[in-house]
């Protein structure tokens, strides 16, 4: 019989980078009429930073991380019948991402396949193509997930997750008074190689 995990221990502490690029679309809302613009999808390619600590007992390993994830990513919105967008587009961005997450996990010797949750926030605004910012604001939500980290040696991993954000609802006064709104909410693929401790 093959026992589920090896000799190798996830336990200790870890610091690494992230590439990612969003999944999704948004598009923005006047909620006295119930009119919308046509969902544009997120685009963009943002890099991260993460530090966390993990301890394993058996094959379950547990832990939480810290992320700050740079770069920007945009969705740009056309117009619809009933939704105008000066310029053609509703614009939605979002940069200075952070996440506080807790994650789960089973270990099979140097693979461990994981879950993961958190707090997460981050800094968006809006506009119409090529105009002023009409809202701003910095929101807070969650984040969570799935991903697999492989052990290549015994300071060094490389990991590929799927984690789903949702920051909640940014308000766009200049655009439409108090209706206009977008809620904002992405999907992210993530690589990433950790140096463990």
């Amino acid at each position: 019989m093959i026992a589920p995990y090896s000799s190798y221990n996830w336990t200790g502490g870890y610091a690494g980078v992230r590439l990612g690029t969003p999944l999704g679309e948004n598009n923005w809302a006047e909620r006295s009429i119930g009119a919308e613009s046509i969902p544009g999808n997120w685009d963009g390619t943002t890099w991260g930073l993460t530090g966390g600590y993990d301890v394993q007992s058996g094959a379950l390993v547990y832990g939480g991380a810290l992320d700050y994830t740079g770069g920007e990513i945009m969705a740009s919105s056309p117009q619809s019948l009933t939704f105008g967008c000066p310029g053609g587009s509703c614009e939605t961005y979002v940069e200075n991402a952070m996440a506080l997450r807790g994650r789960i996990g089973w270990a099979m010797d140097r693979t461990l396949f994981y879950a993961t949750a958190g707090l997460a926030t981050g800094e968006a605004r809006a506009n119409f193509t090529g105009g002023a910012t009409l809202g701003s604001d910095r929101l807070n939500g969650w984040t969570a997930g799935l991903g697999v980290e492989h052990a290549v040696t015994d300071s060094f991993s490389l990991s590929a997750e799927y984690l789903f954000t949702d920051l909640g609802r940014l308000e766009i006064p200049a655009s439409c008074g108090t209706d206009c709104y977008t809620d904002v909410s992405y999907g992210r693929i993530r690589l990433g190689a950790n140096f463990r401790f």
